[in-house]
């Protein structure tokens, strides 16, 4: 399971945007810079380790994102664009 902090500094909030969907799809657990602390992470975490139920659902949800022939897609890309 994830646990995403994004940085409220990143151009255009794009980490937020990008945390917002993983959260809205149950892979992962999004919390604020502004609201972190050492008690609230290690809340979160706390009940990450004792939910073993939320984990397999998390990472269930994650799959949903992956993309394992991600550098070879961007390099076909890239290729592709150069031979244009």
């Amino acid at each position: 399971a994830s646990i995403l902090i994004p940085l409220p500094s990143a151009h255009a909030d794009h980490q937020s945007v990008n945390a917002k969907i993983y959260q809205e799809n149950n892979a992962a657990v999004v919390i604020s810079e502004k609201n972190l602390t050492s008690s609230s992470l290690l809340s979160i975490i706390n009940r990450l380790m004792e939910d073993t139920n939320m984990l397999k659902l998390i990472g269930n949800h994650t799959r949903q994102f992956a993309r394992p022939d991600s550098a070879s897609e961007i390099v076909d890309i890239m290729f592709g664009e150069l031979n244009k």
